[in-house]
């Protein structure tokens, strides 16, 4: 009699896909992702010289759990002819521990890492209303949190029904950029077209580098 063939069996199949984030707490992981790179890609915007006038957005974060208006990027700009925008990695950062090298002011200060507070914005004058992400400078984010803290003046100022737009100005070029804010007296309402993004996750992009080559490479860059 001859042997009987084993018929294989199926296996089944996975629910999740490969390199694909699942859905938790009915949080779309992959869907942020999607969002945070489509506003990387023609969403930043530039505060020219002149008069900007903007209203903040708020954001939904989900490190946080909670509605946010900025996410602080902390990046060393100036450090290398091509390696630019080098995260800090905060307490412990090779690239900030290369301070000690040098007694130049000049060299530190270069080291040093910059501050840029991404903000969701809509930019008003322009056609649309699209949603534009704003890397604004300590400045122009100190001027806006003093009016939003001031809740006794500027109540409710986020408000997207009867909230305030922000008139910045930028004077100068280079080292001698100065940015001033006022806020526009006038209540309004805002009704963003397109993508609020998850700025933590702009803020904090993927670095494909170790941080201890990179401070090798800048250490001989800056002839340390």
């Amino acid at each position: 009699m001859a042997p009987r063939k084993k018929t294989p069996t199926k296996k089944k199949a996975s629910s999740r896909k490969r390199g694909k984030q699942p859905m938790t707490n009915d949080i779309d992981y992959e869907g942020i992702v999607d969002d945070a790179r489509q506003a990387r890609s023609g969403q930043f915007m530039t505060l020219t010289v002149g008069q900007t006038q903007v209203r903040p957005l708020l954001y939904n974060s989900v490190k946080h759990g909670r509605k946010r208006l900025f996410a602080k990027q902390s990046r060393h700009f100036g450090v290398h002819a091509t390696l630019r925008n080098i995260p800090c990695t905060g307490s412990g950062c090779p690239i900030c521990a290369l301070q000690t090298q040098t007694t130049d002011d000049d060299l530190q200060k270069r080291i040093r890492a910059g501050d840029k507070f991404l903000m969701a914005v809509v930019v008003r004058g322009e056609e649309g209303s699209r949603v534009q992400i704003l890397p604004a400078p300590y400045g122009v984010w100190r001027g806006i949190m003093e009016v939003i803290e001031n809740t006794k003046i500027y109540p409710d100022s986020l408000s997207p029904k009867k909230g305030f737009d922000f008139l910045i100005t930028r004077t100068g070029t280079g080292l001698q950029t100065k940015y001033s804010i006022n806020v526009v007296p006038d209540r309004s309402s805002v009704s963003p077209v397109g993508v609020i993004p998850d700025l933590d996750l702009l803020a904090h992009p993927s670095f494909d580098r170790d941080m201890d080559e990179v401070a090798e490479e800048v250490t001989e860059f800056l002839q340390l």
